[in-house]
């Protein structure tokens, strides 16, 4: 009988949640096999352990995040304005919740290889390392266009390129802290702002 071609995203998907909702030790693969309707026969063809599972999983949303920054850092845009355009992602991955709702701390906001970091990063020398892997390229993405408008006279900073995007990809973690506590999303379109007219002075 063919396996469901689709029982892999599934545990993907499943154990995700599962990760950001108890953490990574929280998290067994009975857990993940029940949640997703899985035997474990199937988890293990497409894994082979919780830990290659949570590597696959860094994986995945760090090639949607990468596909999503090449369009935010398109060259046809002005330098500014895709370091601006950056920002407002973050925000606008804010969760707003309903009066009554049960507040939800662990969702995927703001930077989602920050959330997985959060959940993940501290558990395995590979997820580290892939962790980090999708860091430094998000780091090339700033520095590119910090360089050009440091070119271009956009920005009058006595900081290098390489020390705003530094700046930059520690800011962007921390607005995910915040949003990822917060359920105000003005306050974090403000702080944005004020991000952004700190950058270009």
């Amino acid at each position: 009988m063919p396996r469901d071609p689709n029982r892999r995203q599934n545990i993907i998907s499943g154990a995700s949640q599962l990760f950001l909702a108890q953490g990574y030790d929280g998290v067994t693969v009975d857990e993940i096999c029940k949640i997703t309707n899985s035997a474990k026969g199937s988890f293990y063809h497409f894994f082979q352990s919780k830990e290659e599972l949570a590597i696959q999983l860094v994986d995945e949303v760090w090639h949607q995040t990468q596909a999503r920054m090449q369009a935010t850092f398109s060259m046809e845009k002005e330098p500014l304005e895709r370091i601006r355009d950056e920002l407002e992602y973050t925000y606008r991955q804010t969760p707003i919740l309903n009066k009554g709702e049960p507040r939800r701390t662990r969702q995927i906001t703001g930077c989602p290889i920050g959330t997985l970091s959060d959940s993940l990063g501290r558990k395995s020398e590979k997820i580290r390392k892939r962790i980090n892997f999708a860091y430094n390229h998000m780091r090339h993405f700033y520095l590119t266009a910090f360089a050009q408008a440091l070119d271009n006279g956009d920005i009058d900073s006595e900081l290098d390129a390489s020390q705003l995007a530094d700046l930059l990809l520690v800011t962007i973690q921390g607005i995910g802290i915040i949003g990822r506590n917060s359920n105000n999303q003005a306050k974090i379109r403000k702080l944005v702002k004020n991000i952004m007219q700190s950058f270009t002075g």
